[in-house]
């Protein structure tokens, strides 16, 4: 009897840990209120820029897509395949690269790039199009895959608390989760639905947060999110 009721305080005191790590707000929204939080001086701007890099991408569907690094003292340009990029982060001093494309099942990829300058370098005179090599979508010299997974998709990539985490959609519903073992652990359930675009957006806000935009797959519902710290804003637009 003693072993069963200490097993009980066990089970009881595992549940009592298991609190959410992320808050998730359900917030209905008007298209007149996103224009009024968009940052407008950041449409425009590069893909991603630091104290060193510019960084464009391209985006050819399921014919693929590359990220290019432009040094910003050399004019030197190191590409990447990168189908399609979300979004590019700098966590510990890596680039980490959110490539999803929302075709057939779905397929989402993860890379992370110490070094720029150890990527393929763009040459002068290479064919090309829309102004980049045709044969870069495949190229990943330089770079490590942390996850290579089909039936997923991303939509954004963020930090917290020195930690990197995803918001991802097996199209049915849509999670938290962090990469273990390159595959995603999943943490939190945030939606009942899956979600997903076919472009994913994500827009700079006048408070220095992000928006993604997404909709569902049966396209009835769509809406943002907005992250800030461990706080998830869902917005649904009406």
């Amino acid at each position: 009897m003693k072993v069963k009721i200490l097993i009980l305080l066990i089970n009881l005191s595992a549940l009592g840990q298991s609190k959410n790590l992320f808050n998730v707000i359900k917030v209905d929204a008007s298209t007149s209120e996103i224009f009024k939080k968009i940052d407008s001086s950041s449409i425009g701007n590069p893909f991603y820029e630091d104290e060193k890099y510019v960084v464009s991408k391209t985006c050819n569907g399921e014919f693929g897509g590359t990220i290019i690094f432009k040094n910003k003292f050399t004019k030197a340009e190191f590409t990447c395949g990168s189908t399609c990029a979300v979004k590019i982060d700098k966590f510990k001093g890596r680039y980490i690269v959110t490539n999803t494309l929302n075709h057939m099942s779905g397929w989402t990829e993860i890379l992370e790039i110490a070094n720029p300058e150890l990527l393929k370098k763009i040459h002068d005179g290479k064919k090309k199009i829309k102004g980049r090599n045709i044969d870069d979508s495949q190229e990943k010299k330089g770079a490590k895959v942390l996850i290579d997974k089909y039936s997923f998709s991303t939509l954004f990539t963020f930090i917290y608390n020195t930690k990197m985490y995803h918001i991802i959609s097996d199209y049915k519903k849509t999670y938290i989760a962090e990469i273990e073992n390159n595959d995603f652990k999943i943490l939190q359930k945030i939606m009942d639905i899956g979600v997903w675009d076919h472009q994913t957006e994500i827009k700079k806000t006048k408070n220095n947060t992000e928006l993604v935009f997404f909709h569902s797959s049966d396209y009835k519902t769509k809406g943002y999110f907005e992250v800030k710290d461990n706080n998830v804003t869902i917005f649904t637009i009406k």
